[in-house]
């Protein structure tokens, strides 16, 4: 654990090795199209890393400690807000009703302690938020990023929202995206050692980092809306 202030935090840990043989190395120099196999591996562990953090920074670690974005135990659900429906399935009466309304919960959740700055949507129903609202010719996105920028905020999207709400459908979350709220640390970030010898003819290469997923620090400040 490491502890900001008076909190405890689960400090998390990543290791990875991968080997280059002689074999290898004279394999891929003499290949068709030659390649630098030591260049790819780095490359292929990198992007593991990536996609992993990724995956631990909206789901968590299924620990019971380390939650995502998505899946924090502090946050406030609501099942009836959206009325079982995505943003783009909504009539116009309905989206426009959600845009009036939604200011007014999350204040009725904060008890007017914090207004949001983040509307996290699942990504499919972002892109389909193109879809016209109204008569003036402006898409639903459009005006949910106009209500955001009041706040100097934004309409941001991820693939891990859908699926993941009550009733296995899409989860949307607000909240108010600033360190004194929420906050995710990388004490260590990526760092990849260079090749040293291992055995006569081999060589390896260790990497590690240390995360810390999500952490809700105030209370009452990240609202799911699941459909």
């Amino acid at each position: 654990d490491i502890e900001v202030g008076n909190l405890e935090y689960p400090n998390n840990f990543f290791r990875d090795t991968y080997s280059i043989t002689k074999e290898g190395a004279e394999i891929a120099s003499k290949a068709r199209i030659p390649f630098n196999i030591v260049e790819q591996k780095e490359k292929a562990r990198k992007k593991k890393f990536d996609l992993g953090l990724q995956d631990a920074w909206f789901n968590g670690l299924g620990d019971g400690v380390s939650f995502g974005l998505l899946n924090q135990p502090a946050a406030v659900t609501n099942t009836s807000f959206l009325g079982n429906k995505n943003l783009s399935a909504m009539t116009d009466a309905e989206f426009s009703a959600f845009v009036a309304d939604i200011r007014a919960l999350y204040d009725n959740v904060t008890n007017s302690t914090a207004m949001f700055n983040r509307l996290l949507v699942p990504q499919q129903e972002y892109f389909k938020l193109d879809k016209i609202y109204g008569e003036f010719g402006l898409s639903r996105r459009g005006i949910l990023e106009d209500v955001l920028k009041e706040n100097g905020g934004k309409v941001v999207y991820c693939r891990y929202a859908s699926g993941i709400g009550t009733n296995s459908n899409g989860r949307y979350a607000i909240y108010k995206h600033d360190p004194d709220y929420i906050e995710g640390f990388l004490p260590l970030p990526y760092t990849p050692s260079p090749l040293y010898a291992q055995g006569a003819f081999d060589m390896i290469s260790n990497a590690m980092a240390q995360f810390v997923t999500p952490q809700v620090k105030r209370q009452n400040t990240l609202v799911y809306l699941d459909v």
